[in-house]
């Protein structure tokens, strides 16, 4: 629906190329041009501005897709902590066999991990350091809120063991 794409100021045209070769026109795309393609705190923060820009058109987090599969190593680290810091719906990254740094066609693979995932991660740590500090009811309330599903077995056994200390220490 809308494309914006995090470019350096060298790859500028590529960016630009890109947007033309889908067909989107300039009401349809955006590009914007990091100051410091190694500046990753300045790529996070621009990142945020090309989410929230992505909000203030209209478009809930989980509905954007970060795709963090060129750029430097700062540019696709400070995208993606922004995408999961925004709650964004879905990171991607297309890997396969590469010459000269380009994915040859054919040998594409799509990855994809839903940020939700990560926060969910954070939210028993989180529920961890609540209980830490006697408040008991906030942990519970937080844990109550993590779906399962998002976690790793280790973090589920962990959310649930919490769950059981956090009940009891309420009673």
């Amino acid at each position: 629906d809308y494309l914006i794409l995090l470019a350096s100021q060298g790859s500028r045209d590529n960016a630009e190329k890109v947007a033309r070769e889908a067909g989107l026109g300039p009401e349809r795309h955006l590009v914007r041009v990091l100051p410091s393609p190694d500046d990753v705190k300045k790529a996070f923060q621009d990142s945020l501005e090309a989410m929230r820009a992505l909000r203030a058109r209209g478009f809930r987090p989980d509905e954007i897709v970060v795709d963090y599969t060129s750029g430097t190593k700062a540019m696709t680290a400070g995208v993606a902590l922004a995408g999961v810091a925004f709650g964004c719906g879905t990171l991607k990254y297309i890997t396969g066999e590469r010459r000269g740094g380009i994915v040859q066609p054919g040998t594409e693979q799509f990855l994809s991990i839903p940020p939700a995932g990560i926060l969910a991660v954070n939210g028993v740590q989180t529920a961890i350091e609540l209980a830490r500090h006697l408040r008991f009811d906030a942990a519970n309330q937080l844990l109550e809120n993590i779906r399962e599903a998002l976690l790793t077995e280790h973090d589920r056994d962990i959310k649930n063991s919490l769950a059981h200390l956090v009940s009891a220490y309420r009673a």
